[in-house]
């Protein structure tokens, strides 16, 4: 069985370089320190790097990192705390003048694979990505409490699951999909914009793998036709809407277990 199928927990990282920092920097930084560091905790699974292939405006953030984690509760390990002890004085640098580095954790909600033979015997690291950022919110026109908002969610959850995820199989290279619940999230950069600091992100992810290059998906005519529609999904009365933002990325680096 591969090691991504005891992934219950994902560190999705976003990051972008700005005015103070070279994308040569960067990816020097990321590649020869922090990654590795990283590989080295109990609990981290797989660890990949990726880049955006979106057209205008989707190409901010530029950077996506990706760790398959057994659980949240890697985040809390004495191991992980450590890293912070063996930061180098160059990590602290980068650190301080990137404009985004936002660290974000998820559980896993709903995992389906192209086919049980394909998920065993190896971890294969996709080499496109379809990230979907989604939000259920209420109507504006609506009253609702809570525990109604949270029966939504799972609404949305089970409708994009038995509906969407079908109509991306048939997009040729497809090789799984994952539904997650955003648990935490941080702004670690230290020349992020007060906007940029301050904003929320959406509480539920989807990331669709492929195995092959992001170009050949992106134009091929079933994604073209099964991608997120511009118009938001409803629930049945209009009670709630949820929002979908999406992002298209090809790998850049693949990280081993140190």
């Amino acid at each position: 069985m591969s090691a991504t199928a005891h992934a219950q927990a994902l560190l999705f990282v976003y990051g972008e370089c700005g005015r103070f920092v070279t994308q040569d920097q960067f990816n020097d930084w990321y590649d020869n320190e922090h990654a590795p560091l990283r590989t080295t905790v109990p609990g981290f699974l797989t660890a990949a790097r990726y880049k955006a292939l979106d057209a205008p405006p989707k190409v901010f953030p530029k950077w996506l990192a990706l760790y398959d984690i057994t659980s949240t509760e890697v985040m809390q390990s004495q191991a992980y705390r450590n890293l912070r002890l063996k930061a180098s004085e160059n990590e602290k640098q980068v650190i301080g003048n990137l404009e985004v580095l936002n660290r974000r954790m998820y559980e896993l909600v709903e995992s389906s694979d192209a086919s049980e033979e394909e998920s065993n015997g190896s971890d294969k690291t996709a080499r496109f990505i379809y990230v979907v950022h989604m939000q259920v919110m209420k109507n504006k026109d609506t009253e609702q409490d809570q525990s109604r908002y949270k029966a939504q969610e799972d609404h949305f959850t089970h409708w994009y699951t038995s509906t969407h995820i079908p109509l991306l199989t048939a997009v040729p290279g497809y090789m799984r999909s994952r539904v997650f619940r955003l648990i935490e999230h941080t702004e670690l950069a230290g020349k992020a914009a007060k906007s940029v600091q301050g904003n929320n992100p959406f509480s539920l992810l989807a990331i669709h793998d492929w195995s092959v290059e992001g170009v050949k998906i992106v134009n091929s005519p079933e994604f073209q036709m099964y991608m997120t529609d511009a118009e938001p999904w409803k629930m049945e009365g209009e009670e709630a809407v949820a929002l979908m933002e999406d992002r298209l990325f090809g790998l850049y680096k693949v990280f081993h277990k140190g």
